[in-house]
């Protein structure tokens, strides 16, 4: 097994050797690719950094961590009048609360799933809705773009676009 190994790396030293040289070939090849790749990271990253510079000279940075200050600040203040009116009804939540809600939870989620012959029903029935839609004018593209506009304007006082 182990002379089978060393003649598949063999193999493949000799393979690599081909295509990218010996140590001093390929020392010359990837040294011409990483100064061309190498210059090309350079360029990016000094353009990169020159614009964050002169961002963060002109307040940029700041105004970024003021922003998430005040994101932050904006759902705490939401949230903490919802939070305060749950406690004013239901009080603070305590292991028997929280075991309670998932015990119902789990009942009620129990009996979401319809069976076979139910959902087979459904099916059968949506089908026959399709199947009127499919044949009504609503589903001719003109027809139902110039209605579904006209709808628009009428409910919302907003004149009509055009297709």
């Amino acid at each position: 097994m182990d002379t089978l190994k060393e003649a598949v790396g063999s193999g493949w030293v000799q393979t690599w050797e081909t295509v990218f040289g010996d140590f001093n070939e390929a020392k010359g090849l990837w040294t011409g690719v990483s100064n061309v790749v190498g210059g090309f990271i350079d360029r990016m990253s000094d353009a990169r950094n020159t614009v964050l510079s002169e961002w963060k000279e002109l307040g940029g940075r700041d105004n970024l961590i003021e922003a998430f200050r005040n994101a932050w600040e904006g759902i705490v203040s939401i949230l903490s009048p919802i939070k305060q009116g749950f406690r004013d009804v239901f009080g603070t939540l305590n292991t028997f609360d929280l075991l309670g809600f998932t015990t119902g939870l789990k009942e009620f989620t129990s009996h979401i799933k319809i069976s076979d012959e139910t959902a087979e029903k459904l099916r059968s029935t949506f089908k026959g809705v399709f199947s009127l839609l499919e044949r009504s004018p609503l589903t001719k593209p003109a027809q139902s773009c110039t209605l579904l506009l006209t709808l628009r304007w009428r409910w919302r006082r907003i004149p009509p676009l055009h297709c």
